[in-house]
């Protein structure tokens, strides 16, 4: 184009200056709509009339476009319209013979409409045919209050020239209304495609397609139907708004069954209809008189399946050529990827909402976190209850209880699953477990934080202490009075046989309660943190120990004990007098639940910043309805094999609470008929 222009400018050197004019500005951009506004602003203001407006035909010759206009003085200025060459049958006439055509909107006749489109206003009105060759491809429209002034500019051979030129440029640079150049089709779907990568809702990525689609091929009416696996419609944007709810169905079942969107989706390629009255391929619905005769159809097709189609009309026959059919075509491509995205989103996006709905549901504050500790959601109870709040963003910035902020962060770099009561600030006290998510392939992805208010518990369960606690202490005088009138019984004279045994029976029994009494008190005094001095503690005596005071019992029973201490194990922070406790708890039970001629064995192992020790026996094993309960206090093993057993229900307990009291960690694992392992952890001394 530049190089036809450039050859049409030298030859305009020795001819009149006002093609020259017209020539340099077709010449002088690359960009076909300003240079031809250049163009007409040159001829305005040479031929000395108050406007001047050049137009556009479509191929077919039915209507006209505005390309550009230049104004002055009292002219009404239009910067856009259309209208039916065929309905002023002057200009019909002027476009056949090519001859200027001079009047006034009055005589042509025109309606008021094309009048001020035509003359912006003035009385006076010259229309100019512009062809190239024998192809008519527009006209120029010179509007004047003075008719001897439209009459001269007629006469001038350089408006011819320039006439001339002007129908080159509109035929070559493709500016005609309804031509779609490669150039403009690669603009149009990159807009499109701009437009469709803004949102990734599924509804307004349709409505996105639709419109652009509408748009750039000129039509009027348009529609999308999207399929599901079983190429039913799930998802629709109709145009024809005006169809009921109770009509709409049967309409798209029509369609799909026998119209144009069934043959789309059998042959999976686009159609073009020149006239829906003559084509059998489309359905004809009693409101499409007038409204319907031209459309043209193209399938979303991803993978070799059809997504979806997208439809358009036009009351006009053969309104769609087969550049649209190209273009929407690559619209069609472009909008399969985006659909699918939106899908996923959508899909993403429900079981998001479920999920959220779901936890919002659940009475226990519910924290979800990233790997890198961010969170990720926070239920409402974790939003009522603890003031958490939901949005993306580093745990220190949303959750305000420092004790609960340090537990969950000190879990994020856990592996396993980590579970402790936190007592707040405010004096409430949450049961907090935090374990990891991990995907399919068992890599971490966040964990997951449920949070239960047990205050209510905690209250109860210091009433309960200090009640047993209370009670404890009051019956610790009763019943020394007790054991030390039975002992009395024998100083003041005989007894017979049967008096003898039911005074040592009474000594028994206060001497359990005696010892019963004592473990409530010293459980109170190790919860309270009270008689616990802590040093740095051989471990490995006070194990080696637990073998030896224990050795009658485990005799008796025809027990093996085995003590494997290693070499330099080092010392740990403790209380010697609480670890024995421990230990003789923990070794007292296994020889109490081991069957005669079984096994135990105690052992050692150094960690990084702790000493991990266990206690296994070959015993009868801990069923699993009763392993969560094992350390609750007064918690007997339901087992008609231990019926007989003498116990509290506390030497767990008071392990426990030892252990945690010395910043250690107590559980157990067990297997039915086959023995348990009962470990503890101590941190190492740091003194």
């Amino acid at each position: 184009m530049p190089g036809i222009l450039a050859g049409l400018l030298r030859t305009q050197e020795k001819r009149p200056s006002l093609s020259r004019r017209v020539a340099s500005c077709l010449a002088g951009t690359a960009d076909p709509a300003t240079a031809v506004f250049q163009a007409i602003v040159a001829l305005q203001g040479a031929l000395g009339v108050e406007r001047a407006a050049l137009f556009a035909l479509e191929e077919a010759g039915r209507w006209a476009e505005l390309l550009a206009e230049a104004h002055s003085g009292e002219c009404t200025g239009e910067w856009a319209g259309r209208l039916n060459p065929g309905h002023l049958p002057a200009l019909a006439e002027a476009l056949r013979s090519g001859r200027p055509l001079l009047g006034n909107p009055t005589t042509l006749p025109l309606t008021p409409e094309d009048a001020r489109l035509l003359a912006g206003g003035l009385p006076f009105l010259a229309l100019c045919p512009l062809s190239a060759g024998d192809v008519p491809v527009g006209f120029l429209a010179l509007a004047s209050s003075h008719r001897r002034k439209l009459s001269r500019s007629l006469r001038r051979a350089d408006l011819r020239e320039s006439l001339s030129l002007l129908a080159l440029f509109i035929h070559t640079s493709g500016l005609r209304p309804d031509v779609l150049r490669p150039q403009d089709q690669i603009e149009l779907l990159y807009e499109v495609t701009t437009h469709l990568n803004t949102d990734l809702s599924l509804e307004k990525v349709l409505g996105n397609v639709l419109t652009q689609a509408i748009a750039k091929v000129g039509a009027t009416r348009g529609s999308i139907f999207l399929l599901d696996e079983h190429n039913q419609v799930s998802h629709r944007i109709l145009a024809r708004e005006n169809l009921s709810p109770e009509v709409s169905p049967l309409v798209i079942q029509e369609v799909m069954s026998h119209g144009l969107a069934a043959w789309v989706l059998e042959h999976k390629e686009g159609a073009l209809i020149e006239d829906v009255l003559q084509d059998k391929r489309w359905v004809v619905l009693p409101d499409h008189a007038g409204q319907v005769r031209s459309a043209v159809a193209v399938p979303f097709l991803r993978l070799g399946r059809v997504e979806g189609m997208l439809f358009l009309t036009h009351p006009e026959v053969g309104r769609f050529r087969r550049e649209h059919l190209q273009l929407l075509t690559s619209i069609a491509n472009q909008a399969a990827i985006a659909i699918q995205n939106a899908r996923l989103y959508e899909r993403v996006e429900n079981e998001r909402r479920t999920l959220s709905a779901i936890l919002d549901s659940s009475a226990e504050a519910v924290v979800v976190t990233d790997p890198a500790g961010r969170l990720l959601l926070a239920n409402r109870a974790a939003r009522q209850h603890l003031g958490i709040e939901n949005r993306a963003a580093p745990l220190a910035e949303v959750v305000l209880h420092p004790g609960l902020l340090a537990l969950l962060e000190r879990a994020s770099a856990e592996e396993g699953t980590v579970s402790e009561k936190v007592r707040l600030e405010d004096g409430r006290t949450f049961s907090v477990s935090v374990a990891p998510v991990r995907d399919r392939e068992g890599r971490p992805i966040g964990r997951v934080a449920v949070m239960h208010d047990i205050t209510h518990l905690v209250e109860l369960d210091e009433m309960k202490n200090r009640f047993v606690s209370t009670v404890s202490h009051d019956l610790k005088s009763p019943l020394t009075a007790i054991r030390g009138y039975t002992e009395l019984l024998r100083t003041v004279g005989p007894l017979n046989e049967e008096q003898a045994h039911f005074s040592e029976r009474i000594l028994e029994v206060t001497r359990e309660m005696a010892h019963l009494i004592s473990n409530l008190l010293d459980l109170g005094k190790i919860e309270a943190g009270l008689g616990c001095e802590f040093q740095a503690v051989d471990l490995g005596e006070i194990l080696i120990g637990a073998k030896y005071h224990l050795a009658l019992p485990a005799q008796q029973k025809g027990l093996l004990i085995e003590v494997e201490v290693p070499a330099g194990l080092p010392q740990v922070r403790g209380d010697s007098y609480r670890l024995q406790q421990v230990m003789a708890n923990l070794v007292g039970n296994a020889i109490k639940y081991t069957p005669a001629g079984g096994h135990i064995w105690i052992r050692a192992e150094e960690r990084p910043e702790e000493v991990w020790v266990s206690v296994s026996d070959t015993g009868i094993g801990i069923s699993p309805a009763d392993l969560p309960h094992i350390f609750e206090k007064f918690f007997r093993v339901r087992d008609s094999r231990v019926e007989d057993e003498e116990g509290s229900g506390l030497g767990l307990a008071i392990v426990k609470s030892i252990v945690t009291e010395h910043g250690g960690r107590v559980w157990v694992e067990s297997t039915l008929g086959k023995g348990s392992t009962f470990y503890f952890t101590l941190p190492k001394w740091a003194g």
